[in-house]
């Protein structure tokens, strides 16, 4: 909150959604708004309902032209609202902008290194899509951005999704829009790493409904220019498999399966019969899985 009260841009609204806490959430909101006023909007909801409604519930009440996304483990620099509006109001066909950012151990209390490192901003440029594909698996290149409104009446978080729902997000949009982001390498935020983080307790099971989406929304007939098709269905195959084998490794054979099938007819004879002993033997077809990646170098 302190960290977006004293932005150098300040002609904005600050929205409090409190999902169902069970903290002094607010208290801490009402004494802010008691100092600000009606600069501050906040909603309160009875239950827990997931970041995807509590962020759609912000989405609704803003009246701003651009929203952005402060989570709770965030706090912003003071020129990171000014610098990317400046983004999007210098450059009309750009929908989306982010930046660099820090994390920052909270047990150490000092800056642990950048969030991105070296970002391929000539390939962002190109086609965010893809870029969102490649990365997918490491790192949330555009999370947390600022985005036309717009954008969000055509495009809202997945309720449905739980973990994960920020990179769904993401992807649709960077799919409508492959040509209308922009990435500022300046790190303008702080992400704090602590114990009490939630993707720090996240298993991969509880990733499933997000690939789930993923499967189903991105299929291999997706329509895309013909010189990057081949591109996008290698890189499909890599996050599909990615996933799988994470599922794997937590020893949840079942779901790894249903993911592994659905890139099947992309891998080699070899897995392709591996899969099919995975399918009659679980505990065979896992060992046998697990030396092949382990033999071509897949963690």
């Amino acid at each position: 909150m302190d960290s977006i009260l004293n932005q150098t841009y300040k002609d904005l609204e600050i929205i409090v959604v409190d999902d169902g806490s069970t903290d002094s959430t607010p208290d801490i909101v009402e004494e802010y708004r008691k100092k600000y006023g009606e600069k501050i909007k906040f909603k309160r909801l009875e239950k827990n309902r997931g970041p995807s409604f509590a962020r759609n519930e912000g989405i609704k009440m803003a009246e701003g032209e651009y929203i952005a996304f402060c989570d709770s483990d965030d706090w912003f620099h003071p020129e990171r609202i000014e610098k990317m509006v400046k983004v999007l109001e210098e450059n009309p066909d750009i929908v989306f902008v982010s930046t660099n950012g820090y994390y920052f151990d909270e047990v150490k209390g000092e800056i642990d290194g950048l969030r991105v490192e070296n970002p391929p901003l000539d390939e962002i440029s190109r086609n965010a899509f893809l870029v969102q594909l490649e990365y997918l698996k490491g790192w949330v290149l555009f999370w947390p951005f600022m985005v036309r409104k717009f954008v969000l009446e055509e495009e809202l978080f997945d309720p449905g999704i739980r973990k994960g729902e920020d990179t769904d997000l993401m992807i649709r949009i960077a799919y409508r829009y492959p040509q209308g982001f922009i990435f500022l390498n300046e790190p303008l935020y702080y992400k704090r790493n602590h114990p009490e983080r939630a993707t720090t307790h996240t298993s991969y099971l509880e990733q499933i409904p997000f690939y789930r989406k993923f499967v189903s929304l991105w299929r291999r007939d997706l329509a895309l220019p013909q010189e990057i098709k081949a591109r996008y269905l290698a890189l499909r195959t890599k996050v599909i498999r990615w996933f799988a084998n994470a599922l794997l490794k937590e020893g949840h054979y079942k779901e790894a399966l249903q993911f592994y099938k659905e890139i099947f007819q992309d891998e080699p004879l070899f897995l392709r019969l591996t899969y099919k002993l995975f399918n009659s033997f679980p505990f065979i077809g896992k060992i046998a899985v697990s030396l092949w990646h382990l033999l071509r170098g897949v963690k």
